[in-house]
């Protein structure tokens, strides 16, 4: 199932979609699109949606089909990389010298880059054969479910509710800070946010998290759908 929710914007109104890529799995058949909405989506709405959505599947299917596809030759290359690290450190042991104890603490990182890959690909192989998946179906049912009751429809209708009652402004910070403060919406605030970081210059990554990102295996990325779909109702 994918989310599809209509939101308030500085200029009008938005769908956005909210949903993790990386778990969509065509074996359990085809991937059905539910649109929350507080007032009725046209048909036009719902094809562009729909196209938009199947775009954003093949795009991130296609970028993500690879993965953990060849983990067991990652996973040779680690041992190799492993073993010639242990024979240097052995001889460096028995060879003790201010050199070798220089050399002994650069060896590590000059050889668990093969490790380093070996992790990713064996952590990522699942992501890998679901987007493989995708592409070989490629389905998105034509008929989405327009949903009118549930906690998502209610978040929707209490974003625009609070719009139009005052409760905060119509501003990209301000719906950001509502939906995370006020709806507690975590899918709104990640919206809201992308939409403010595009108008921000970017900025370097803090030091911690470019490590991280080097070094842990982490998820495929997912587009967030972004459609401006209406002016302002």
């Amino acid at each position: 199932m994918v989310d599809a929710f209509v939101v308030p914007t500085e200029t009008g109104a938005a769908f956005f979609v909210d949903a993790d890529y990386a778990e969509l799995d065509a074996a359990n058949g085809p991937v059905q699109l539910a649109i929350y909405s507080p007032y009725e989506v046209s048909p036009g709405e719902i094809a562009v949606v729909r196209g938009r959505l199947e775009a954003d599947l093949f795009s991130y299917a296609a970028s993500a089909a690879g993965l953990g596809r060849a983990w067991m030759r990652h996973a040779l290359l680690a041992i190799l990389e492993l073993t010639i690290l242990g024979v240097l450190v052995a001889f460096l042991i028995a060879n003790p010298s201010r050199v070798a104890f220089i050399v002994g603490w650069a060896l590590p990182f000059g050889f668990f880059i093969a490790t380093r890959s070996a992790l990713h690909a064996f952590a990522q192989r699942e992501y890998g054969a679901r987007a493989r998946r995708l592409l070989e179906s490629g389905a998105v049912l034509a008929e989405p479910a327009i949903s009118q009751f549930g906690g998502s429809l209610a978040h929707v209708r209490d974003i625009w509710r609070g719009l139009e009652e005052g409760a905060f402004a119509r501003d990209t910070v301000a719906l950001e800070l509502a939906s995370e403060r006020l709806l507690r919406w975590p899918g709104a605030v990640t919206f809201y946010r992308s939409q403010r970081q595009a108008d921000e210059p970017s900025r370097p990554r803090p030091l911690r998290s470019r490590l991280a990102r080097l070094l842990l295996p982490k998820r495929p990325d997912a587009p967030l759908t972004t459609l401006i779909a209406r002016p302002r109702p």
